[in-house]
């Protein structure tokens, strides 16, 4: 461990020599090159004699610069001098730098470095403005919430408005129309016209044909014989009953009467007035 830690400097040394002496080589063309304001660089100075140190830098120097390094031999001392520009322009580094005892480097090469300038030359060195970054993407989600509760309360909306512009149902309460009196009396006429009627359907006939009429012209206090006698001077209701006396009387067969229009005036009423024991009527034969 102990041989090895002796001869560790010695190797870095050697690699450090070997690496200053091929930049040295390069030197010129590597100083030529610039370097911009505000940025470092490196500039390797071989010199003689007693140690070099840094000047004391004022306030509004244009170049400042440091000794990092320092690799001697047995008669040459290689100084890497590491140097900042403040200002563009070309600087010799032996202007910044002098001997520790005070004196000039006036016997060491010039060393030469560029400074240059990445600004326009009208620039006033203010820094510009930078655009700040684009926000990312939000969600509107003020917006979708209220889509969404709009949305939900379109169908309770749409059933609202069809319940109160909806009209209401109308149910006709009108009793379907039975048969009319008519349809009551065309049995019997028709049993009558063809011989097929009997005594109880004569006077079934004739039961009827009285009650409608004593309703309809108000001779409920009248009697029957009352009642049959008016009813046949009656212009209404006298064409029926003397054309059932007629009947009576011809053959079967040989009467030709129209029965719609004998009909006519009993089809406005749907029912048939139950017949009063006293509407009873004899059947009278001529």
């Amino acid at each position: 461990m102990s041989k090895t830690a002796t001869h560790q400097p010695f190797w870095t040394s050697c690699l450090l020599v070997v690496t200053i002496s091929l930049t040295l080589a390069a030197g010129p063309s590597f100083a030529s090159e610039g370097k911009s304001i505000g940025t470092e660089g490196v500039y390797f100075l071989r010199a003689q004699g007693l140690p070099i140190e840094v000047k004391p830098a004022s306030n509004d120097a244009s170049l400042l610069l440091r000794i990092s390094n320092v690799v001697r031999d047995e008669k040459n001392s290689v100084y890497e001098i590491r140097y900042i520009g403040m200002t563009e322009g070309q600087y010799d580094l032996r202007d910044f730098l002098r001997y520790n005892d005070g004196t000039d480097l006036s016997s060491v090469p010039p060393a030469k470095v560029l400074i240059v300038s990445v600004l326009r030359a009208d620039h006033d060195g203010m820094l510009g403005a930078i655009d700040p970054p684009p926000l990312p993407w939000a969600w509107p989600y003020r917006i979708l919430l209220a889509l969404a509760g709009i949305m939900w309360c379109l169908p309770v909306l749409g059933w609202m408005v069809k319940r109160l512009w909806r009209k209401p149902k109308v149910i006709d309460s009108t009793p379907s129309a039975g048969p009319s009196f008519a349809d009551h009396l065309r049995p019997l006429i028709e049993s009558v016209l063809a011989g097929h009627s009997t005594p109880r359907d004569q006077a079934a006939l004739e039961r009827m044909l009285v009650s409608f009429w004593r309703e309809k012209l108000g001779m409920e206090n009248c009697s029957a014989q009352q009642t049959l006698a008016r009813l046949r001077l009656h212009p209404e209701a006298g064409a029926l009953l003397r054309q059932v006396d007629a009947w009576l009387h011809i053959p079967p067969g040989r009467s030709n009467v129209d029965v719609a229009a004998l009909l006519d005036p009993y089809r406005v009423m749907a029912g048939v007035s139950k017949p009063r024991p006293s509407d009873t009527l004899t059947k009278v034969t001529a």
